[in-house]
């Protein structure tokens, strides 16, 4: 299920700490990819993903990980 786009989430969300997360997407402060959009932004692809480890993953029962590159429909 994909999350909510609300300020709860937002502030739960962990993807400023995921080690895929880049500067172009800091500086656009894209987060939240399981519930809004991929990113805008080149990602770095050969760097773990943090997904498995946050809260609003868990809640969603969401599966996978990278959102940031390819869109949770």
């Amino acid at each position: 299920m994909k999350p909510e786009d609300n300020q709860e989430n937002l502030k739960r969300c962990i993807c400023q700490e995921c080690p895929v997360y880049g500067q172009c997407s800091g500086e656009k402060d894209e987060r939240l990819f399981c519930g809004r959009t991929n990113s805008a932004c080149a990602m770095n692809k050969g760097r773990q993903c943090i997904c498995g480890s946050c809260q609003v993953y868990f809640e969603n029962y969401l599966e996978g990980g990278y959102y940031c590159i390819k869109e949770l429909k």
